[in-house]
């Protein structure tokens, strides 16, 4: 199972959305400094794709719904 780690203050909607298809994982970048380092997160929000621990891609900035559906489609394919 694909996972998706999502380093975002208001991840709720994404939560809710992919939850049932995939592991949703919400990062508070202020307590968990050590990720952010080992993952290189340079701004928010960061949605990291990744599958058995290693990165597929990531989207870093505001983005839409759809533009991470589009993401997940793409890693599934």
């Amino acid at each position: 199972q694909t996972g998706v780690l999502l380093v975002k203050k208001k991840t709720k909607q994404y939560i809710d959305d992919f939850s049932d298809n995939y592991r949703v994982t919400k990062v508070n970048v202020d307590e968990n400094t050590d990720l952010v380092d080992t993952f290189e997160v340079k701004a928010l929000p960061t949605i990291i794709l990744m599958d058995d621990g290693e990165e597929l891609d990531r989207v870093v900035g505001s983005v839409t719904e759809s533009q991470v559906i589009d993401k997940l489609n793409l890693e599934k394919g």
